[in-house]
């Protein structure tokens, strides 16, 4: 069931809103992504 107003095309993976997003937050840090073989953006591209 799916609640009224609810847009799944307004759903992006984490790693987007990442680097589009929150980027500044990571300058100058080291970081870590743990991830998996199945860890892709919308497009398909490989996070690792």
């Amino acid at each position: 069931m799916q609640q009224r107003g609810a847009d799944p095309a307004g759903v992006a993976p984490g790693i987007e809103v990442l680097l589009t997003d929150s980027l500044q937050l990571l300058r100058g840090k080291r970081v870590g992504l743990i991830t998996n073989h199945s860890g892709r953006d919308r497009r398909g591209t490989s996070t690792i």
